[in-house]
């Protein structure tokens, strides 16, 4: 392996080709791909929203298999070249490949079913929570064309039967994910809430789902993210053992 490809790898997500003043991934993009187990027949897999590539990219360097390819899709071109450097940085040019495509219309017609999706779709409604200024922070934080059910019906169109469908979200929207993942066909299967300390009311959920799957919710110990509320509070080694990626960027990670 290359030396500098080497390097770039040990530091990630540290060094990733981001906009400028624009929309970056943050730690919820991490727990994401932490959270999306992945068995080992599962060779195909298409990351919705992909940004600057960090969710699937943190799966391949988390698998650590060459059999295993992911697609990032995004409506946005400007992205989707930092997902392609920073594939390229990585060294995973033959097993992430970038699609220009929105979430609205995207029909896998001549493409074979994939086995999982990972998905990290904008949070918050439009006119809820704090307004960001420009427009790339402004669609990766609120719903704009494409929402939650856009995502999770593009997220059916791709998926193999019995396909696993992965998302990170707002735990007080839990009652709509669930509605809508079930009306979409994607059985609810797996739950985990992130809580910033142990004081701390739950801000992220990861959730798993399967396409035509069958009735039954595991609801998984919350996850712990810093040993206190105090400002520097040290990163918890159950937060590290769940994914490994914060341990480089520790000292910038709290939100």
């Amino acid at each position: 392996m290359d030396e500098r490809i080497r390097i770039q790898r040990l530091n990630f997500p540290r060094g990733l080709s981001q906009p400028v003043g624009g929309h970056r991934f943050s730690v919820d993009a991490l727990l994401l791909a932490a959270f999306a187990g992945l068995r080992a027949k599962d060779r195909r897999g298409l990351d919705l929203g992909t940004g600057c590539g960090v969710v699937g990219l943190a799966l391949l360097l988390s698998q650590g298999r060459e059999d295993l390819h992911i697609t990032g899709l995004d409506s946005d071109p400007g992205m989707l070249r930092h997902a392609w450097i920073n594939a390229e940085r990585l060294g995973f040019q033959r097993q992430f490949e970038i699609q220009n495509d929105d979430v609205t219309s995207y029909a896998p017609e001549n493409t074979p079913p994939y086995d999982f999706v990972s998905c990290n779709p904008p949070w918050r409604e439009p006119g809820r929570g704090r307004q960001s200024p420009g427009l790339d922070k402004a669609r990766a934080r609120h719903e704009g064309p494409a929402g939650l059910v856009d995502f999770a019906a593009a997220s059916r169109r791709a998926l193999k039967t019995r396909g696993r469908f992965f998302l990170v979200h707002l735990p007080e929207r839990l009652p709509e994910i669930l509605a809508v993942c079930s009306g979409h066909g994607l059985a609810p299967k797996r739950l985990r809430l992130v809580h910033g300390h142990a004081q701390a009311r739950a801000k992220v959920l990861l959730l798993e789902a399967v396409k035509a799957g069958g009735p039954g919710l595991a609801v998984e110990p919350p996850l712990l993210l810093y040993s206190g509320p105090e400002r520097g509070a040290a990163l918890t080694p159950e937060a590290l053992a769940f994914c490994p990626f914060l341990q480089c960027n520790r000292a910038s990670t709290k939100e």
